[in-house]
């Protein structure tokens, strides 16, 4: 599935998927996945804190099992729950 900047929607399967495959949107992502950002643990409500804590029960699992494959991954999600936070903090 992507979104067709043609159309101005989303293409799952068929013949125009294949067709409006050149106008896909890339978005670019400026969250980053090297390191965890640095946050007050306090100042983040419970359940991004929960979230957090699930992704970093995630990566030590992914780092047992399987050699941490999906670090960055994990690392980009964490980041991206603290910016939303932050970013819903500083409009209150």
């Amino acid at each position: 599935m992507y979104f067709c900047t043609e159309c101005k929607r989303n293409h799952r399967s068929g013949k125009i998927y294949k067709d409006h495959l050149k106008f896909t949107k890339v978005e670019e992502d400026h969250i980053p996945y090297k390191k965890v950002i640095d946050c007050i643990w306090e100042d983040l409500p419970k359940i991004a804190q929960r979230q957090i804590m699930r992704y970093i029960e995630k990566m030590l699992w992914d780092k047992k099992f399987n050699y941490s494959k999906k670090r960055k991954l994990y690392i980009r999600e964490i980041n991206r729950v603290i910016l939303e936070e932050y970013n819903d903090m500083l409009i209150l």
